[in-house]
């Protein structure tokens, strides 16, 4: 269909009837091949030119590509008939590498998530994945792109399942890499989520018995080893007066105007409440037999075999005694859940867990 009279009258070009036109062309290609002058016949007869004659082509081009990959294969006649086109219409290689890439993007996203359903990436599967991808005239780089992003969220999701006790044991950290290697894929972590995985290995080996030892500047009986040091401040409880009041049975006498004289037996009350105060602060050790806090002030043990047991809360432990009342030592809360392990394990090894 010629361009209308009003379009010709005023100049205007009409990049639709172009498209429509050069679709025509292309699909007549059998009958009559398409050469750069019957493309510039078609551009001049809906007035295209430069940059508007430029992406006419492109979106020709790219159009014919769509419809070539729809079937996610392209045969030899194929990639023929289009490296034709694309000398017809005058366009570089790097025009036919972008319709190529964005028509091929649907059909490979489908087959990476086919591929990926189960989590796992096989070697038969990558192979069918190159495969395909050379076929669509896809590089390798861009193929591995596009498996990137998916994968990664996989690799984050199983990360994620496995650390959910906040525990990390070597079969599950030997799970993850395999999974990353299958994957052609490495957990992305950033240094405070390395830092995580570390606690969590390190937290797996003190419930399961396997107890760091460290060097600290603090005299050791003989055979006693060192396996934490926190920065603490050491509370107990201790009992506090709130108020006074004073109960009993008290009259008065006059004496003379204004002045009268009380009698009788008045009891003070006193109100108390126990309530944990500061003792000293400095650094607590966990020792293979003590809890041993170097303070600014005073040094504080207790021997593990007098502790019954460690309550952790978000803040800090407390102590239960075989006798005293129980002392509450206060954490960093990055250090409460390790300190607690490292207690419980020890005490395990007394006998008292």
């Amino acid at each position: 269909m010629p361009r209308p009279l009003w379009r010709r009258l005023l100049g205007v070009g009409d990049p639709a009837g172009a498209a429509t036109a050069l679709g025509r062309l292309y699909a007549n290609r059998t009958t009559t091949a398409p050469t750069t002058g019957t493309v510039a016949g078609v551009l001049q007869q809906y007035g295209l030119s430069g940059p508007a004659a430029r992406e006419a082509c492109r979106a020709a081009f790219a159009s014919a590509v769509t419809a070539a990959v729809r079937d996610a294969h392209l045969d030899v006649g194929e990639l023929a008939a289009l490296q034709a086109w694309r000398g017809a219409l005058t366009l570089s290689e790097r025009d036919m590498r972008e319709a190529f890439e964005a028509a091929a993007a649907a059909p490979l996203q489908r087959a990476i998530t086919a591929a990926l359903a189960d989590d796992v990436l096989s070697e038969e599967e990558k192979a069918r994945l190159k495969a395909l991808a050379a076929n669509l005239q896809v590089s390798d780089a861009l193929l591995a792109q596009w498996v990137r992003e998916p994968a990664q969220a996989i690799l984050q999701r199983r990360a994620e399942a496995v650390v959910s006790d906040r525990r990390l044991s070597p079969d599950e950290e030997a799970e993850l890499e395999a999974l990353a290697k299958s994957l052609n894929g490495v957990i992305q972590t950033d240094a405070t989520t390395r830092a995580l995985l570390d606690r969590y290995r390190l937290l797996w080996q003190v419930d399961n018995g396997i107890l760091p030892t460290i060097a600290v500047p603090i005299t050791l009986q003989r055979g006693e080893r060192c396996h934490a040091e926190f920065a603490a401040t050491w509370l107990e409880p201790r009992t506090h007066t709130t108020s006074v009041s004073y109960a009993g049975f008290s009259s008065s006498v006059r004496i003379v105007p204004g002045v009268r004289f009380r009698v009788g037996n008045v009891t003070p009350v006193r109100h108390t409440v126990d309530r944990l105060t500061r003792i000293d602060a400095g650094t607590l050790y966990v020792t293979s037999t003590r809890l041993i806090l170097r303070g600014a002030s005073r040094n504080i043990t207790i021997r593990l075999s007098s502790v019954l047991s460690v309550e952790v809360y978000g803040n800090g432990v407390e102590i239960q005694k075989s006798r005293g009342r129980p002392p509450f030592v206060e954490l960093a809360p990055d250090d409460v859940e390790y300190a607690g392990a490292v207690m419980a394990a020890v005490l395990a090894d007394q006998g008292g867990g």
